[in-house]
């Protein structure tokens, strides 16, 4: 018969072994869950840089999309790149020449004729005579051709990727017209097409990445006979070639992880030792979980509040415009009204004083909007010089005080540095009709009605009207 001494020893040796075993599977299970946990962070945190990769680059279409037809709509262009070939004026006057990369970063313009033959090129602010537009790689001529047979008088552009040394290259094209320009007369021609194209350098992608708080960013030229479908990020417009994006998302979860994982191995090896210092050690690793947990909260709040508002006025973006209308398109008893803001005699201030001058102006346009609307009201820039304002509650005659004062506010002369500056603003309005919208909807009907009030004079509003009012149109 065993001694109780041994029976003793025997039971705490069962005992260490059962409590031992207990401690491994619960570490286990403990580390497994942890695990998925970064795993899961890790891969949400990928998905949304590569959304504000996207977010970004579609930003810089849209812009260039809107210079394109800035200057592709202008009368005295359309006189000296289509009715002749001036490049006199057009570089060395430099109405279209070294300022478009100085001023506005765009690499490459060029006007191709009916034939498609490129007739002007600027590249890097440089006057070229062998038509290096044309023989950039990807589909140049195909976007030329689909920029030709769009409809002159729609404002429509052709956009695409092309590639210049390796490098993608975002393409815009648009058809050359006398836009309102009454001292130029059409002519028969089949139309000229003008391109702009804008590349993404390193050093434009480390902007981007220092913006997105990423460690690497940079552009790869894919073998398509070897990388999968889903792996190409770009690809160009005639689909033969793509580029792959490395990028270094950031990893909550791996950091998580060196911080967490630690604290378990001290957990076990000092249960191993005395069971009762589980207790403080297990709250020390719950304070390190909560840490981490509470910084990439706070990683993740900071990347949404880049991606929804302006980071030169810090109005709300388009993306953040794009909620809010979409919130009010859900609803059926909200008034809600969208102002169309475009700034007049900006662009002589960017040329003038430099860009730093030009942000100085839109972030006190910005807050003179904001000081012109109510708290509930939403005030966005979208991009350039273009603002928007969604208004809700107002009754129309309401509607017309807020223009004219906007009109006033904003004309009211500034000063930059000793130097007087002025610019004013013209206003597109249109009603959102809640369940039968969509954001485009709204944005076309606001943008066809600033465009008639720019077309009236200038510092005026004017509401969207399917038949137009000429008397709808205010003055400030």
């Amino acid at each position: 018969m065993a001694s109780p001494k041994s029976f003793a020893i025997a039971f705490s040796r069962r005992s260490v072994a059962l409590i031992l075993a207990v401690m491994t599977l619960a570490s286990l299970l403990a580390i497994w869950f942890v695990v998925d946990i970064a795993r899961v962070q890790d891969r949400k945190s990928y998905v949304q840089t590569m959304h504000f990769i996207r977010v970004s680059i579609e930003e810089k279409q849209k812009w260039l999309h809107k210079m394109v037809v800035d200057y592709a709509d202008w009368g005295t262009a359309y006189a000296h790149l289509h009715l002749t070939v001036d490049t006199d004026w057009a570089y060395k006057q430099n109405n279209m020449g070294s300022t478009l990369v100085q001023d506005l970063g765009i690499e490459y313009a060029a006007v191709f004729d009916a034939s498609g033959s490129e007739v002007y090129s600027v590249v890097y602010g440089d006057l070229m005579s062998d038509a290096p537009v044309s023989k950039l790689a990807g589909g140049v001529k195909e976007l030329v051709a689909r920029a030709a047979a769009m409809d002159p008088a729609g404002h429509q552009v052709a956009t695409g990727i092309v590639m210049a040394q390796g490098e993608p290259v975002l393409v815009a094209a648009s058809i050359l017209a006398a836009g309102d320009d009454t001292t130029v007369t059409p002519d028969n021609r089949p139309p000229s097409v003008l391109l702009f194209g804008d590349r993404l350098t390193q050093a434009e992608l480390a902007q981007m990445r220092d913006s997105l708080h990423l460690k690497e960013l940079h552009f790869t030229q894919a073998d398509l006979s070897k990388t999968p479908p889903e792996d190409i990020f770009l690809r160009t417009t005639d689909g033969s070639i793509g580029f792959v994006l490395d990028v270094a998302a950031p990893r909550p979860g791996h950091d998580m992880l060196r911080a967490v994982l630690p604290w378990f191995a001290v957990v076990w090896a000092s249960l191993a030792i005395f069971v009762i210092s589980l207790a403080r050690h297990g709250l020390r690793i719950a304070a390190v979980s909560q840490d981490a947990a509470a910084t990439l909260a706070e990683s993740h709040r900071l990347l949404e509040q880049q991606a929804l508002y302006d980071p030169v006025t810090g109005l709300a973006n388009r993306a953040m415009f794009t909620r809010r209308v979409q919130d009010i398109l859900r609803q059926s008893g909200e008034r809600a009204t969208v102002l169309f803001l475009d700034l007049d005699r900006f662009k002589p201030v960017n040329d003038t004083f430099g860009h730093e001058a030009g942000d100085y102006v839109l972030r006190e346009v910005g807050q003179r909007l904001q000081a012109c609307t109510r708290q509930d009201d939403i005030c966005a820039r979208l991009g350039g010089d273009e603002f928007v304002i969604v208004v809700t509650n107002q009754e129309d005659a309401g509607l017309h005080r807020l223009c004219r004062r906007i009109i006033r506010t904003v004309s009211a002369e500034m000063t930059y540095q000793d130097q007087p500056l002025s610019v004013g603003v013209s206003i597109g309005i249109a009603h959102v009709a809640p369940g039968t919208d969509a954001v485009e909807d709204v944005l076309r009907r606001a943008d066809r009605a600033l465009y008639e009030a720019k077309a009236a004079g200038r510092s005026r509003y004017r509401w969207f009207t399917e038949t137009p009012a000429p008397e709808q149109i205010s003055a400030a």
